[in-house]
Protein backbone atom coordinates (compact mmCIF):
# COMPACT_ATOMS: atom_id res chain seq x y z
CA UNK A 1 0.00 0.00 0.00
CA UNK A 2 1.37 3.40 -0.98
CA UNK A 3 1.91 5.81 1.92
CA UNK A 4 1.51 9.49 1.08
CA UNK A 5 4.59 11.57 1.98
CA UNK A 6 4.34 14.12 4.76
CA UNK A 7 6.35 16.76 2.85
CA UNK A 8 6.16 16.68 -0.93
CA UNK A 9 7.94 18.93 -3.43
CA UNK A 10 6.43 18.26 -6.85
CA UNK A 11 8.69 19.47 -9.68
CA UNK A 12 9.19 22.87 -8.04
CA UNK A 13 10.90 25.74 -9.83
CA UNK A 14 11.48 29.10 -8.16
CA UNK A 15 12.68 32.21 -9.99
CA UNK A 16 13.31 35.71 -8.71
CA UNK A 17 13.40 39.00 -10.55
CA UNK A 18 16.81 40.67 -10.44
CA UNK A 19 18.74 43.45 -12.08
CA UNK A 20 20.16 43.10 -15.57
CA UNK A 21 23.39 45.11 -15.69
CA UNK A 22 23.27 45.53 -19.45
CA UNK A 23 20.01 47.40 -19.71
CA UNK A 24 18.88 47.95 -16.11
CA UNK A 25 15.82 45.84 -16.86
CA UNK A 26 14.44 42.98 -14.81
CA UNK A 27 16.25 39.68 -15.26
CA UNK A 28 15.07 36.35 -13.93
CA UNK A 29 17.30 34.46 -11.48
CA UNK A 30 16.38 30.81 -11.16
CA UNK A 31 17.12 29.48 -7.67
CA UNK A 32 15.82 25.89 -7.99
CA UNK A 33 14.65 23.94 -11.02
CA UNK A 34 12.22 21.00 -11.19
CA UNK A 35 13.04 20.10 -7.60
CA UNK A 36 11.22 17.03 -6.30
CA UNK A 37 11.64 15.38 -2.89
CA UNK A 38 9.47 13.48 -0.44
CA UNK A 39 9.96 13.43 3.32
CA UNK A 40 8.25 11.07 5.76
CA UNK A 41 6.71 12.18 9.05
CA UNK A 42 9.34 12.28 11.82
CA UNK A 43 12.27 12.03 9.41
CA UNK A 44 15.44 14.11 9.86
CA UNK A 45 16.55 15.32 6.42
CA UNK A 46 19.63 17.47 5.79
CA UNK A 47 20.05 19.52 2.62
CA UNK A 48 23.67 19.96 1.59
CA UNK A 49 25.04 21.97 -1.29
CA UNK A 50 27.25 24.87 -2.40
CA UNK A 51 26.49 28.50 -1.56
CA UNK A 52 23.78 30.00 -3.70
CA UNK A 53 22.31 26.67 -4.80
CA UNK A 54 18.81 27.38 -3.45
CA UNK A 55 18.90 25.67 -0.05
CA UNK A 56 17.38 28.62 1.79
CA UNK A 57 14.84 29.06 -1.02
CA UNK A 58 13.64 25.50 -0.39
CA UNK A 59 13.28 26.23 3.32
CA UNK A 60 11.40 29.48 2.65
CA UNK A 61 8.97 27.63 0.38
CA UNK A 62 8.39 25.06 3.12
CA UNK A 63 7.91 27.76 5.74
CA UNK A 64 5.36 29.50 3.54
CA UNK A 65 7.43 32.69 3.31
CA UNK A 66 7.48 32.33 -0.47
CA UNK A 67 5.61 30.47 -3.21
CA UNK A 68 6.94 28.41 -6.12
CA UNK A 69 7.01 29.81 -9.66
CA UNK A 70 5.81 26.41 -10.81
CA UNK A 71 5.11 23.05 -9.19
CA UNK A 72 3.64 22.39 -5.76
CA UNK A 73 4.87 22.21 -2.16
CA UNK A 74 2.62 20.14 0.11
CA UNK A 75 2.65 19.31 3.80
CA UNK A 76 0.34 16.60 5.13
CA UNK A 77 -1.40 16.54 1.75
CA UNK A 78 -2.21 20.28 1.77
CA UNK A 79 -0.58 22.84 -0.47
CA UNK A 80 1.42 25.35 1.58
CA UNK A 81 -0.02 28.83 1.12
CA UNK A 82 1.57 30.77 3.99
CA UNK A 83 3.36 30.57 7.36
CA UNK A 84 1.99 28.42 10.17
CA UNK A 85 3.04 27.75 13.77
CA UNK A 86 2.93 24.06 12.76
CA UNK A 87 6.09 24.72 10.73
CA UNK A 88 8.64 26.38 13.03
CA UNK A 89 11.80 28.05 11.70
CA UNK A 90 15.19 28.39 13.42
CA UNK A 91 17.48 30.81 11.60
CA UNK A 92 21.27 31.14 11.57
CA UNK A 93 21.01 34.29 13.69
CA UNK A 94 19.29 33.72 17.02
CA UNK A 95 16.79 36.61 16.40
CA UNK A 96 16.06 36.93 20.13
CA UNK A 97 14.48 40.10 21.45
CA UNK A 98 17.29 41.74 23.47
CA UNK A 99 14.89 43.54 25.83
CA UNK A 100 13.18 40.29 26.89
CA UNK A 101 14.47 37.67 29.31
CA UNK A 102 14.98 34.04 28.34
CA UNK A 103 11.56 33.17 29.76
CA UNK A 104 9.85 36.06 27.97
CA UNK A 105 11.54 35.20 24.67
CA UNK A 106 10.44 31.56 24.92
CA UNK A 107 6.85 32.48 25.78
CA UNK A 108 6.56 35.15 23.09
CA UNK A 109 4.83 32.90 20.53
CA UNK A 110 2.20 31.34 22.82
CA UNK A 111 1.35 34.77 24.26
CA UNK A 112 0.96 36.28 20.79
CA UNK A 113 -1.49 33.49 19.99
CA UNK A 114 -3.29 34.08 23.32
CA UNK A 115 -2.67 30.47 24.21
CA UNK A 116 -4.74 29.34 27.17
CA UNK A 117 -2.04 26.93 28.31
CA UNK A 118 1.54 28.14 28.60
CA UNK A 119 4.34 25.56 28.45
CA UNK A 120 5.99 24.18 31.57
CA UNK A 121 9.13 26.32 31.79
CA UNK A 122 11.02 23.89 34.06
CA UNK A 123 10.49 21.15 31.51
CA UNK A 124 11.39 23.39 28.58
CA UNK A 125 14.54 24.77 30.21
CA UNK A 126 15.54 21.24 31.23
CA UNK A 127 15.19 20.02 27.65
CA UNK A 128 17.49 22.75 26.29
CA UNK A 129 19.88 22.71 29.25
CA UNK A 130 19.30 26.26 30.51
CA UNK A 131 17.95 25.71 34.01
CA UNK A 132 18.61 28.79 36.15
CA UNK A 133 18.88 31.18 33.18
CA UNK A 134 15.18 31.98 32.73
CA UNK A 135 15.63 35.56 34.01
CA UNK A 136 18.79 36.27 32.01
CA UNK A 137 18.85 38.64 29.05
CA UNK A 138 20.36 37.65 25.66
CA UNK A 139 23.41 39.91 26.23
CA UNK A 140 24.28 37.72 29.22
CA UNK A 141 24.31 34.49 27.20
CA UNK A 142 26.93 32.81 25.02
CA UNK A 143 26.26 32.14 21.33
CA UNK A 144 25.40 28.50 22.02
CA UNK A 145 23.00 29.45 24.80
CA UNK A 146 21.25 31.96 22.56
CA UNK A 147 20.67 29.28 19.94
CA UNK A 148 19.24 26.98 22.62
CA UNK A 149 16.75 29.72 23.52
CA UNK A 150 15.93 30.27 19.83
CA UNK A 151 15.25 26.54 19.48
CA UNK A 152 13.08 26.50 22.63
CA UNK A 153 11.09 29.50 21.39
CA UNK A 154 10.11 27.46 18.34
CA UNK A 155 9.53 24.20 20.21
CA UNK A 156 7.00 25.67 22.66
CA UNK A 157 4.68 26.19 19.69
CA UNK A 158 4.71 22.39 19.29
CA UNK A 159 5.47 22.43 15.55
CA UNK A 160 5.00 19.30 13.48
CA UNK A 161 7.89 20.43 11.25
CA UNK A 162 11.15 22.05 12.36
CA UNK A 163 12.94 24.02 9.63
CA UNK A 164 16.53 24.97 10.39
CA UNK A 165 18.64 27.28 8.20
CA UNK A 166 22.30 26.72 9.16
CA UNK A 167 21.47 27.42 12.81
CA UNK A 168 24.88 26.41 14.16
CA UNK A 169 27.05 28.01 11.47
CA UNK A 170 28.36 30.85 13.66
CA UNK A 171 29.31 28.67 16.65
CA UNK A 172 32.78 27.42 17.57
CA UNK A 173 33.49 23.72 16.93
CA UNK A 174 32.98 22.47 20.50
CA UNK A 175 29.75 24.41 21.05
CA UNK A 176 28.50 23.30 17.66
CA UNK A 177 28.89 19.64 18.59
CA UNK A 178 27.11 20.24 21.90
CA UNK A 179 24.05 21.79 20.26
CA UNK A 180 24.05 19.08 17.60
CA UNK A 181 23.68 16.55 20.42
CA UNK A 182 20.93 18.70 21.93
CA UNK A 183 19.05 18.74 18.62
CA UNK A 184 19.42 14.96 18.30
CA UNK A 185 17.91 14.60 21.79
CA UNK A 186 15.00 16.90 20.86
CA UNK A 187 14.34 14.85 17.73
CA UNK A 188 14.40 11.59 19.69
CA UNK A 189 12.00 12.87 22.38
CA UNK A 190 9.55 15.01 20.41
CA UNK A 191 9.91 13.36 16.98
CA UNK A 192 9.25 16.40 14.78
CA UNK A 193 9.95 16.21 11.07
CA UNK A 194 13.20 18.17 10.59
CA UNK A 195 14.56 19.76 7.43
CA UNK A 196 18.02 21.14 8.17
CA UNK A 197 20.34 23.16 5.92
CA UNK A 198 24.11 23.09 6.27
CA UNK A 199 27.40 23.49 4.40
CA UNK A 200 29.10 21.18 6.90
CA UNK A 201 29.51 17.59 5.69
CA UNK A 202 30.28 16.19 9.16
CA UNK A 203 27.24 17.91 10.63
CA UNK A 204 25.08 16.44 7.86
CA UNK A 205 26.26 12.89 8.48
CA UNK A 206 26.02 13.16 12.26
CA UNK A 207 22.45 14.47 12.31
CA UNK A 208 20.61 13.10 9.30
CA UNK A 209 18.50 10.13 8.39
CA UNK A 210 19.01 11.22 4.78
CA UNK A 211 21.27 13.78 3.11
CA UNK A 212 20.00 15.50 -0.03
CA UNK A 213 22.81 16.91 -2.18
CA UNK A 214 22.02 19.84 -4.48
CA UNK A 215 23.73 20.99 -7.65
CA UNK A 216 25.03 24.47 -8.33
CA UNK A 217 22.32 27.04 -9.04
CA UNK A 218 19.71 26.43 -10.22
CA UNK A 219 19.49 23.84 -7.47
CA UNK A 220 18.56 20.33 -8.57
CA UNK A 221 18.68 17.14 -6.54
CA UNK A 222 21.77 15.18 -7.57
CA UNK A 223 21.94 12.60 -4.74
CA UNK A 224 19.74 11.25 -1.95
CA UNK A 225 22.02 9.48 0.53
CA UNK A 226 20.61 7.40 3.43
CA UNK A 227 22.68 7.64 6.61
CA UNK A 228 22.53 4.15 8.04
CA UNK A 229 23.97 4.84 11.47
CA UNK A 230 22.24 3.69 14.64
CA UNK A 231 20.65 6.21 16.98
CA UNK A 232 21.37 7.63 19.47
CA UNK A 233 24.70 8.78 18.06
CA UNK A 234 27.67 9.80 20.15
CA UNK A 235 30.99 11.55 19.69
CA UNK A 236 32.70 8.19 19.16
CA UNK A 237 30.60 7.70 16.01
CA UNK A 238 32.48 10.58 14.40
CA UNK A 239 35.62 8.41 14.42
CA UNK A 240 33.98 5.26 13.03
CA UNK A 241 35.00 3.95 9.59
CA UNK A 242 31.47 4.16 8.17
CA UNK A 243 31.22 7.79 9.31
CA UNK A 244 34.49 8.62 7.55
CA UNK A 245 33.35 6.81 4.40
CA UNK A 246 30.05 8.67 4.30
CA UNK A 247 31.83 12.02 4.68
CA UNK A 248 34.29 11.14 1.92
CA UNK A 249 31.47 10.13 -0.43
CA UNK A 250 29.58 13.38 0.16
CA UNK A 251 32.72 15.45 -0.35
CA UNK A 252 33.35 13.69 -3.68
CA UNK A 253 29.82 14.53 -4.79
CA UNK A 254 30.32 18.18 -3.86
CA UNK A 255 33.73 18.37 -5.58
CA UNK A 256 32.39 16.80 -8.78
CA UNK A 257 29.45 19.17 -8.59
CA UNK A 258 31.85 22.14 -8.70
CA UNK A 259 33.44 21.05 -11.96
Amino acid sequence: MKIDPYIDFQSVTKSFQGSNNRDDGAASLQAIEKFSIQVSRGEFVVILGPSGCGKSTILNLLAGFDRPSSGKVLCSGQQISGPSHERGVVFQEDTLFPWLTVRQNILFGPRCRNSQQLPNMDETLGLIGLQGFENSFPRELSGGMKQRVALARVLVNEPEVLLMDEPFGALDAQTREEVQDLLATVHARLKPTIVFITHDVEEAVYLADRVLVLSERPGRLIADIPIQLDRPRSQSDREAMIFTQLKAGLRRLLRNNDK
